[in-house]
C-alpha cells in the first residue's frame, strides 16, 4: 500500500503524507483532524504553566516571577556589570600576602580603590550575593518551561 503525497488546496503545495499542516502556508489539509489539538499542540503563551491557575497565592506570584524572560535577561546583564566592574582591579587573593586589603586598594587605586572595596568588588566572586546570582542563572538555564 503506497502513501500519496497531500496537496494543500490553499497554496498547492505538495506535502509528505500524513501531514495534517501544509508546511508551506501552514494551513490544515485534513479538515476530519482535530483543530482543536492541534492548535493546542502549536501554542506557545510564553508563560509557566503555573500562571494559568485562577487564583494566585503568594507562592503562584513568586513562581510567575522568578520564571519570565525578563528576569532571566536582568540576571545575565547584573551578573555580566558586576563581573565586569570585579576585574577592574585585581581581587584580595591576587594582592601580596599579608598585605591589609583597605589599605593596598586605598595606597594603589586612590579613591576608586577605597569604593571598590567597601562595595564589596575585591571578593567579588566568593560574595554571597555573587553566587546568588549565578545560582539564579543555573536555576534558570536547567528550567524546563515546556511543562
Amino acid at each position: 500500500m503506497e502513501l500519496k503525497e497531500i496537496k494543500c488546496e490553499s497554496c498547492k503545495h505538495v506535502n509528505l503524507p500524513g501531514t495534517q499542516l501544509c508546511q508551506s502556508c501552514g494551513k490544515m489539509i485534513n479538515s476530519d483532524y482535530d483543530k482543536k489539538k492541534i492548535k493546542d499542540l502549536m501554542r506557545y503563551d510564553g508563560s509557566a504553566i503555573r500562571s494559568k491557575t485562577r487564583s494566585r497565592s503568594i507562592f503562584d506570584k513568586i513562581w510567575i516571577f522568578f520564571t519570565s524572560i525578563k528576569v532571566g535577561v536582568a540576571v545575565i546583564a547584573v551578573i555580566a556589570i558586576a563581573a565586569s566592574i570585579g576585574t577592574i582591579f585585581p581581587q584580595e587573593y591576587f594582592i601580596p600576602v599579608g598585605a591589609d586589603p583597605q589599605q593596598y586598594y586605598t595606597e594603589n587605586y586612590g579613591t576608586l580603590g577605597r569604593l571598590y572595596i567597601e562595595l564589596g568588588f575585591h571578593n567579588l566572586y566568593s560574595s554571597w550575593w555573587f553566587i546568588l546570582l549565578m545560582g539564579m542563572l543555573a536555576y534558570r538555564l536547567s528550567f524546563n518551561h515546556n511543562h
